[in-house]
C-alpha cells in the first residue's frame, strides 16, 4: 500500500484518486507519520459494507437463537430514547 503524507495528497489529490479508482491501489494518508486514513476504491468499500452486513446478520441470527427479551418498534424507540437522555 502507498503511503502519502497530508501535505502531499493535498497537492496530488486527483493524481491519487485516479490510482485509487483506476489502478486499484489503497493509498493511506498520513500526518505526523501517524495513519489516518485509507482511500480505497468504490469497489473495495462495496465489499467492505457486504462483508459488514454479512457480520450483522451472522449476529442477529446469533441474539434470536439466545432468545431472550424482544421489542417492537414503539419499544425499541423508547429504549433508544431513554439511552440517549443518560
Amino acid at each position: 500500500m502507498k503511503r502519502y503524507l497530508m501535505h502531499e495528497a493535498r497537492k496530488h489529490l486527483t493524481d491519487l484518486v485516479s490510482e485509487v479508482a483506476y489502478g486499484g491501489e489503497r493509498i493511506a494518508i498520513a500526518r505526523r507519520n501517524k495513519d489516518l486514513a485509507v482511500v480505497i476504491s468504490l469497489e473495495d468499500a462495496k465489499l467492505l459494507e457486504y462483508l459488514e452486513d454479512q457480520a450483522d446478520v451472522k449476529a442477529a441470527r446469533k441474539a434470536l437463537k439466545e432468545g431472550g427479551r424482544t421489542l417492537d418498534w414503539e419499544e425499541a424507540k423508547k429504549e433508544l430514547r431513554r439511552g440517549a437522555k443518560r
